[in-house]
């Protein structure tokens, strides 16, 4: 099968309602049950959902659907219970007529995974489940489920927001803003609700003892979404499992920094290493393993030896379309960096930037149950604003701005370190070299613009 976009097909369920599922890429089968809102065509034109599971389709043929009352499936549905969601799945493996596959149960699509493992053990290879569950009851008070329930019927724009400041607090604001808007387009408040009570209330406990086929379970340790202990007590109740703790606030696997490390462990668990070769790459990359760089760009791939000036590239592309400061390049901590627009000179103002973030999601929290659309407006504002300030006055590892005579010698160094990486690149790979040449500026500030937009593995 081609690795360009998927394929879409519908399959029609016993009771007659139509279920969209998309299908992509080669090798033994995923099937990647439902969670709680997806749109399976418009989901791909997120960067780094499509990132992610275009990297999956290079090793299986990956499913995706739309559960019943979202989505492209029919959107009328009034059966909610965690057997339905099991049929849902079984009648699709049924349609799609795979012998063996393995599972990839993300949050809420834990329980029914669970439920058709145990019932067909011999269709069911691995399974992977990543920030999922067993019981639904333990993901927070009811009195807080309820009112997030009722706020994604009253207001699902509003929900919509908060339930992404639930899923990735560190989203930036483009990214929540695209995300929210195809959430509201995959379904009504009041089937988003009533699907998020679903998940609530799924629980699969009385079955996990008896699914004991190889289970991979990665949980981001900070998920706000559902807690690391959740994903604990998930391996502990499955016999044959391995349990992994990614670090991090991120709750689902194409969120958050950690993309790379959550790819590499699905592949090393099935071991499912050797990438098809017969359809052309399609992603682009920039990724350090031990001393050597692999770059991917127009479907070429090559490999080059670390240097410092592979590091600048690298950082600026992480940072695309934001300035670095070169005197944060030239020190060689490579982690996360924004140039100053405006100074913080100590510590104790850092400390009162950060405290008030903190101060801002529980106020926003409290906005949203409380359903005050014009606050959490407001919130949301400062809350930008003040990212926005806090990123711009601090360097590497969140130290204070600090600005020296060495800026110049600084601007120098980097300058001249890409531009000979630049030529080193362009020898081997002359489309990404020249691509890169004309997408990177450097000076006292240096930027990676590219021009279209491009997404990278890193």
């Amino acid at each position: 099968m081609s690795q360009h976009a998927p394929i879409i097909k519908f399959f029609s369920k016993g009771d007659g309602s139509k279920v969209a599922y998309a299908i992509h890429g080669n090798g033994p089968a995923l099937i990647v049950p439902a969670w709680w809102v997806s749109h399976i065509d418009l989901d791909w034109d997120i960067d780094a959902y499509r990132q992610f599971f275009s990297r999956l389709g290079e090793f299986f043929t990956v499913v995706r659907y739309d559960r019943p009352g979202v989505g492209l499936s029919d959107r009328k549905r009034s059966l909610f219970t965690l057997e339905d969601e099991v049929d849902t799945l079984t009648e699709l493996v049924e349609h799609l007529d795979f012998a063996t596959f393995s599972l990839l149960g993300v949050s809420c699509a834990g329980p029914p995974s669970i439920l058709y493992a145990q019932a067909h053990p011999e269709r069911v290879e691995h399974i992977i489940f990543i920030d999922s569950y067993l019981n639904g009851e333990e993901l927070g008070e009811p009195k807080v489920q309820g009112a997030l329930c009722s706020l994604i019927a009253a207001h699902w724009g509003l929900g919509a927001k908060t339930i992404l400041d639930l899923f990735d607090p560190d989203m930036d604001a483009d990214t929540r803003s695209t995300i929210s808007e195809i959430h509201r387009r995959s379904t009504t408040p009041e089937m988003a609700a009533a699907l998020l009570n679903l998940s609530f209330s799924m629980n699969a406990t009385q079955a996990a003892n008896q699914v004991t086929m190889p289970t991979l379970i990665m949980h981001h340790s900070k998920d706000r979404t559902v807690p690391f202990s959740a994903g604990r007590k998930l391996a502990v109740m499955l016999p044959n499992s391995q349990f992994v703790s990614i670090e991090g606030k991120a709750h689902v696997p194409w969120m958050g920094d950690k993309i790379t490390e959550i790819l590499e462990r699905i592949i090393d668990f099935t071991g499912n290493s050797s990438s098809p070769t017969n359809f052309p790459i399609e992603y682009n990359q920039f990724k350090k393993t031990g001393s050597i760089w692999a770059l991917t760009f127009a479907g070429k791939t090559v490999h080059i030896k670390n240097s410092r000036g592979l590091n600048d590239i690298a950082l600026l592309i992480q940072q695309k379309n934001k300035e670095v400061y070169a005197a944060d390049l030239v020190t060689g901590e490579y982690s996360m960096a924004q140039e100053s627009t405006v100074a913080v000179s100590d510590q104790a103002a850092l400390q009162q930037y950060r405290g008030r973030l903190n101060e801002l999601i529980e106020e926003k929290s409290l906005a949203a149950v409380n359903a005050d659309e014009a606050q959490y407006a407001a919130l949301e504002t400062e809350e930008e604003q003040l990212i926005n300030a806090l990123k711009q006055s601090v360097g590497l590892g969140g130290r204070a701005r600090t600005f020296d005579h060495n800026a110049e010698k600084a601007r120098k160094a980097v300058a001249a370190r890409v531009r000979v990486t630049l030529h080193k690149i362009s020898t081997v790979a002359p489309e990404l070299g020249a691509h890169l040449t004309t997408s990177i500026k450097t000076g006292k500030y240096c930027c990676y613009s590219p021009s279209p937009d491009i997404s990278w593995l890193t």
